[in-house]
């Protein structure tokens, strides 16, 4: 264990064993599960019908939206933040450093990396939940409009939408693969490629 305080120095294939498929796995799931979280919205939202021939709840629906999107917006500026934070060779380093938090039974075998990639899982799972608050709630807006016949208008159907589908091409461009990770961790220690 390395004294509190002191800056860890990694060789690059130390930070590649930081990244193995074994490491990587568990935030991808967690991602995935996201998506799918999503994309159920999206699909209960398509299903969803008026429930009145007459148009009703248009203040749920302009506040829901409204809300949604400053939270889709905050949550964008707030994800990259705390992905930042989380990833800055200081608290990569303090997540080295501290003792690990699980099963007393394996806590003999954790190592130096599989505390930083837990840091790394949180960051990435942090980054995706900040940026997924906002369109969920604007999907939810989108359900109003659509159960309170009024969706007809483009730009409820726009508010709705959008941010979900933005939501989703983040976690697309975003998602934690081996060099992605790799890279943040590079950057972190100012390693560069081999």
């Amino acid at each position: 264990m390395k004294a509190k305080g002191k800056k860890a120095g990694y060789r690059p294939e130390q930070l590649e064993e930081m990244v193995v498929p074994v490491r990587n796995r568990p935030v991808q799931i967690v991602l995935a599960a996201f998506a799918l979280s999503a994309t159920t919205m999206g699909l209960m939202t398509a299903l969803a019908h008026p429930v009145s021939a007459g148009q009703r709840g248009l203040g749920l629906v302009q506040l829901l939206g409204m809300l949604g999107v400053a939270l889709w917006i905050g949550g964008y500026v707030l994800g990259f933040w705390i992905f930042s934070r989380r990833t800055s060779r200081e608290a990569l380093d303090d997540a080295a450093q501290a003792p690990f938090r699980g099963p007393a039974s394996i806590a003999e075998q954790v190592t130096d990396a599989d505390k930083v990639a837990g840091q790394l899982r949180r960051a990435w799972v942090a980054r995706a939940a900040a940026w997924g608050i906002g369109p969920v709630i604007c999907l939810l807006s989108l359900q109003a409009a659509i159960q309170g016949n009024l969706a007809k208008d483009s730009a409820v159907i726009t508010t709705g939408i959008l941010p979900m589908a933005s939501y989703a091409v983040l976690l697309w461009i975003t998602w934690p693969t081996r060099s992605r990770l790799l890279e943040v961790l590079r950057k972190a220690y100012g390693v560069s490629a081999k």
